[in-house]
C-alpha cells in the first residue's frame, strides 16, 4: 500500500501527538524563571512560563525578578538582591560562567534559556514523569500556612514561597521602555520551614503578607530541595484566600 506525502506526515503527527500526551505525568514541576523588567528578552520567558502553567497543571512556577538590570534606566519594582543570590547559586551549581536572564531552572536539575519552548517543556515532562522523592502538604486557613512534609532523603530543607499574580507595570524607562508588562508567578518572599534531615515536619507559620499585595491574587508554594545539589524532590501549591 502506498501513502502520499501528506499523509505520511499526517500519520507522524499523530504518532508524536500520541507519544506527547502519554508521556505527561502527574508529579508536580517547580520552574524557576530568572527574569527582569529591564531585559528585553524577559517578556517572551514570562509569556512562555505563563503558556506553560496553563497547558500543564503539574507546572509550579515561580518568577524570581533579579536585581542587576536596574542600572539601565529601569529599576524593577519586583528586583532584589536575594533572588540574584539564589540565582548565582545556581549559576556555582550547574558551573555556569555567569548569570544571565532569562534564564529557566526546572526542578533544581536542569537549566536552559527561558525563552527555549522545547527544551523547557521536554525537561518538565521528564520530570513529570518522576515519582516524586518527598511528600509536600500544603494549605491555607486562618492567616496561617501548614506545611507538612516527609522524604526518605537526606539534606532535603522545605521552603514556603508566597508568590503574586496579576501585576500589570507600565515601563518608561530601559530596554522595555514604553511597555506594559504583566508579571505573574512574582515571588514576594521565601523562607525555610524546616529540615528533613530527622523525619517528617508539621509546621505551621503566620502567613505575612505586604498590604500593597491584598489586591492580587497570591497563592503559597512549598517545596523539598536538596541543600547540596538543590535538586528538588517534592512540591505542592495553593491559593491564599
Amino acid at each position: 500500500m502506498k501513502f502520499s506525502l501528506s499523509v505520511l506526515m499526517a500519520i507522524v503527527a499523530a504518532l508524536w501527538l500520541e507519544g506527547e500526551q502519554k508521556g505527561k505525568g502527574t508529579s508536580p514541576v517547580v520552574v524557576e524563571l530568572f527574569t527582569s523588567q529591564g531585559c528585553s528578552s524577559c517578556p517572551s520567558a514570562d509569556e512562555l512560563v505563563h503558556k506553560l502553567a496553563a497547558e500543564q497543571s503539574v507546572v509550579i512556577p515561580l518568577a524570581y525578578h533579579v536585581d542587576y538590570w536596574n542600572h539601565l534606566g529601569w529599576s524593577d519594582p519586583f528586583s532584589s538582591k536575594s533572588w540574584t543570590q539564589r540565582q548565582l547559586t545556581y549559576v556555582n551549581t550547574f558551573h555556569l560562567p555567569g548569570a544571565y536572564t532569562p534564564q529557566a531552572v526546572v526542578n533544581g536539575g536542569a537549566q536552559m534559556v527561558g525563552r527555549t519552548s522545547v527544551h523547557c517543556a521536554r525537561e518538565i515532562r521528564e520530570e513529570s514523569m518522576r515519582v516524586a522523592e518527598a511528600s509536600v502538604g500544603l494549605s491555607v486557613t486562618g492567616g496561617r500556612v501548614h506545611v507538612a512534609a516527609s522524604s526518605k532523603r537526606p539534606r532535603l530543607d522545605v521552603v514556603l514561597a508566597i508568590v503574586e499574580d496579576g501585576n500589570l507595570t507600565p515601563v518608561a524607562r530601559g530596554e522595555n521602555s514604553g511597555r506594559s508588562l504583566r508579571n505573574d508567578f512574582v515571588v514576594r518572599t521565601v523562607r525555610r520551614v524546616g529540615s528533613l534531615d530527622k523525619g517528617p515536619i508539621d509546621a505551621d507559620v503566620p502567613l505575612e503578607l505586604d498590604a500593597s499585595w491584598k489586591r492580587h491574587p497570591l497563592r503559597a508554594v512549598a517545596f523539598a530541595q536538596d541543600r547540596e545539589t538543590q535538586r528538588i524532590y517534592g512540591a505542592a501549591t495553593a491559593m491564599i484566600p
